[in-house]
């Protein structure tokens, strides 16, 4: 039952006309853009050997939905069929759905026992499952090496070298595959692009980007692509994409504050609507929420950036949505706020860079809270992290008749 849950996941995305691309899908959150339904593409084969090399046709030429809406037939029509089986877990492998794929990698092992599949899939299976590792790669090596014109066996092997730190060992493989197909899907230059950047080589990485946003324009390409932009030092360019695409699918979150980042960059106040609109798409993502209130922050728009600062907390209590909403307390003058935050970062969350302890200390100052403030200086003191200058700053105007204080002071000449 749950291969067969995990067979409808994999397909659903391959039929919806974009890709999933694992964890870099965009928040759940974030509104999906309503697809134009057309007519699913007919498997003409009329054998599993035929389908197969039909499905690999259209691989070959970049069309992944008809891949998706053929292997849907050709599964049904022939389930036995290990080639199929192994095509459809390497399409869902293909998207970085991991978890999915070695269920189905784990059903093709074990029913296809001594066959280039079922040693390819548990091969897959060990490596994902980080067993024997070392061994499970050289056997794919081996399999990749003895079946060369194998596209499905060495995009596998490709994904899998990326996904575990080998970049230019997947790229190699990831070439060798561009050189003998017509074009490839856009999840196939998403990765091969993930490799080259990965080396630092954005400017060989560039048209691969171009190449998966003109296959399949989702949030998640196009993001890829822009970002490469800004790398090589163009947010003009990066910029104009986004908007555009913004035109195309104003539904994405992950457009919208990737949009607000390139204009902040570019100084552009527009940056904030660009926050504005992510919040809308996605209430309920934290990522929105943050990013527009450091930036209302850094325009000295404190009090306009709390509310934005205490929503990206309340959805995603961790320590960096904290420092940010402790920083637009104090810049707001709410110097309770800032000190319950700052209990709250080292003594609830645990954070141990000295800036925080030191935050809560001029916090305790600034609320009139002298022993816990000498206490909070003292243990800095204590682990090297106090100097004198540190200590004469204004928020400790309160200590300045504080015996232990001036003791303090006097022992950091």
């Amino acid at each position: 039952m749950f291969h067969q849950y995990v067979r409808a996941f994999a397909l659903a995305c391959l039929l919806a006309g974009g890709t999933a691309y694992g964890e870099e899908t965009p928040p759940a959150t974030e509104t999906p853009q309503k697809q134009e339904e057309k007519p699913a593409p007919q498997l003409a084969a009329q054998n599993a050997a035929d389908s197969n090399i039909e499905i690999m046709n259209d691989w070959s030429e970049g069309d992944f939905v008809s891949v998706g809406a053929k292997l849907k037939q050709a599964r049904e029509a022939y389930p036995d069929d290990a080639r199929l089986a192994f095509l459809e877990a390497a399409c869902v492998r293909g998207q970085f759905l991991t978890s999915q794929a070695i269920a189905l990698f784990q059903e093709i092992s074990n029913k296809h026992k001594r066959t280039l599949e079922g040693n390819a899939a548990a091969a897959l299976v060990f490596i994902d499952m980080k067993k024997s590792q070392d061994k499970a790669f050289k056997i794919m090596e081996t399999l990749v090496e003895r079946n060369p014109d194998d596209i499905a066996l060495r995009w596998m092997y490709g994904v899998v070298l990326y996904t575990y730190g080998m970049s230019a060992e997947a790229a190699a493989q990831f070439e060798q595959i561009k050189k003998s197909v017509k074009s490839g899907p856009a999840v196939f230059y998403h990765a091969y692009a993930n490799t080259l950047a990965d080396q630092k080589k954005f400017e060989e990485a560039l048209p691969l980007r171009e190449a998966a946003v003109k296959l399949d324009t989702n949030p998640v390409t196009v993001s890829a692509y822009t970002g490469t932009l800004v790398t090589l030092g163009k947010p003009e360019a990066a910029a104009v994409s986004l908007s555009n695409y913004t035109k195309l699918n104003p539904r994405s979150a992950l457009i919208w504050n990737q949009l607000g980042d390139v204009l902040d960059l570019l100084k552009k106040e527009e940056a904030v609507v660009a926050y504005d609109n992510a919040t809308k798409v996605a209430p309920n993502d934290p990522i929105g929420w943050s990013k527009k209130g450091m930036f209302l922050m850094k325009a000295g728009k404190h009090q306009e950036s709390l509310p934005c600062l205490e929503n990206a907390m309340r959805l995603q209590p961790v320590a960096a949505h904290l420092r940010n909403l402790s920083n637009a307390q104090y810049n707001n003058k709410d110097y309770e706020g800032f000190y319950k935050s700052g209990r709250q970062l080292v003594y609830e969350m645990n954070t141990t860079d000295k800036s925080v302890r030191y935050n809560l200390a001029c916090a305790a100052a600034l609320t009139g809270r002298q022993p816990e403030c000498l206490a909070e200086l003292r243990i800095l003191n204590s682990a090297g992290q106090l100097d004198r200058k540190m200590i004469t700053h204004s928020d400790f105007e309160l200590m300045q008749g504080n015996a232990g204080f001036k003791a303090l002071l006097d022992s950091l000449q």
